[in-house]
């Protein structure tokens, strides 16, 4: 089901281009934002307004918005802003509402990004910017810079996300993938590389990524690409993150019988051993602004977080099913 809110494009007035950017704004490309969401109306709130104070024209943006709980609730009317299109995804997982944004996106360009994120004000501008300089770029990625809710109080959680979460620079520049948090693609090259694989709960970007790379489009890292993500600043946050990622990488295999083979028993002994090396490096890194109990903290938080993965992988290889 779609529900279109506010059309973009047709609905604003047209006077507004030359007030925005006379005749310049004709010739720039334009962008489909996409923006799954779960029941987090909230903090897509936010990210509605950072998109609405974009600098790129608002002719030129369109956004989709994909309701991924289809519960029936409806959003608080603040939330959306001129340009939105709200639309329904009952097949559940992220991956699947972005595919479904896509059907209907306008878009020369695709740009990605997640409920819970708030893009800078020159997000779209430096991500075209970007496609248009860096020869041969098919697709962008740039920072995903972590925020805590109280900066002078971060909770164990907190840094411990904020040390693991979104390395975007090496995703990139050495696994060939960017998290869809913040990607922004070609509508061309998306099409070449196909839709995100459905199926998946977790992981999705990283097997795209690896289906670009083999069909020759090159995923650039723009280090002024830059959207803000709230780190989680629970255990429990963190351990449901840890199930989904286990669940996401049980998914990926297509041997058939995904458990109990080599490759399995591997992924299992790896997250089974205790980082003992990785602690030794957080306790003892004085480099940093951490006081000694902050770091205590981060590596309690990085032993709770392996073992959860560990259990969650033992779980699905004695036939559970991944979780949301």
């Amino acid at each position: 089901m779609t529900t279109d809110l506010l059309l973009s494009g047709a609905s604003l007035p047209a006077a507004l281009a030359s007030e925005r950017g006379c005749t310049e704004c004709a010739r720039r490309p334009f962008v489909s934002v996409i923006v799954p969401v779960y029941r987090d109306w909230e903090r897509l709130g936010r990210c509605l307004a950072a998109l609405a104070a974009q600098t790129y024209p608002a002719t030129h943006i369109e956004i989709i918005v994909v309701d991924n709980a289809c519960d029936g609730l409806r959003p608080p009317d603040e939330v959306f802003r001129p340009c939105v299109r709200l639309m329904e995804q009952p097949l559940p997982g992220s991956y699947a509402a972005r595919n479904r944004a896509v059907e209907v996106a306008r878009g020369d360009i695709l740009a990605f990004t997640d409920s819970d994120c708030v893009p800078q004000r020159d997000w779209i501008e430096a991500a075209v910017r970007a496609l248009t300089q860096i020869s041969d770029a098919g697709a962008v990625g740039g920072p995903i810079e972590l925020t805590f809710r109280d900066p002078a109080r971060p909770t164990a959680a907190e840094l411990y996300d904020a040390l693991t979460a979104f390395p975007q620079e090496k995703y990139i520049r050495e696994l060939h993938f960017s998290a869809t948090a913040n990607l922004v693609v070609r509508r061309d090259a998306f099409d070449r590389v196909g839709r995100f694989d459905a199926a998946l709960r977790s992981g999705g970007d990283g097997e795209w990524g690896a289906r670009a790379k083999a069909r020759g489009v090159l995923i650039a890292f723009a280090s002024d690409v830059v959207v803000r993500h709230p780190a989680r600043r629970s255990l429990q946050e963190l351990t449901t993150k840890a199930r989904r990622i286990a669940g996401g990488l049980y998914d990926l295999r297509d041997d058939g019988a995904k458990a109990w083979h080599g490759a399995y028993l591997r992924d299992l002994l790896t997250y089974a051993v205790p980082p003992v090396r990785k602690a030794m490096r957080l306790l003892s890194d004085r480099r940093s602004s951490r006081t000694l109990a902050q770091r205590m903290g981060i590596v309690w938080v990085l032993f709770v977080v392996r073992y959860v993965r560990a259990i969650e992988f033992l779980r699905l290889g004695l036939g559970g099913r991944p979780q949301r």
